[in-house]
């Protein structure tokens, strides 16, 4: 996921380690099995986007991710890639 879904600049901003420690965290709140839902796009230009959606734990909590989290994305090519959320890094 770490090479694949997020941009360069997100990989030099957090290194692999810091990247592991977040996702560990989040694994806690959310478990293995997740669900992804009310997905939103606003887009900036032709080439970046925020993204709003909600997590739903296995338990059924609900993490919201909204436009004011700038979870920003980037167009590279013809795919789009995470540049910027609200992890640590």
């Amino acid at each position: 996921m770490y090479e694949t879904t997020y941009t360069p600049n997100f990989r030099r901003r957090c290194p692999w380690r810091a990247f592991l420690r977040e996702q560990s965290y989040g694994r806690q709140l959310l478990g293995a099995r997740f669900r992804l839902r009310a997905v939103r796009v606003r887009m900036l230009s032709a080439r970046r986007a925020l993204i709003a959606y909600q997590f739903v734990s296995e338990r059924g909590q609900i993490y919201a991710v909204t436009f004011r989290n700038r979870d920003l994305y980037a167009k590279i090519g013809n795919a789009w890639y995470d540049e910027y959320d609200r992890t640590s890094c």
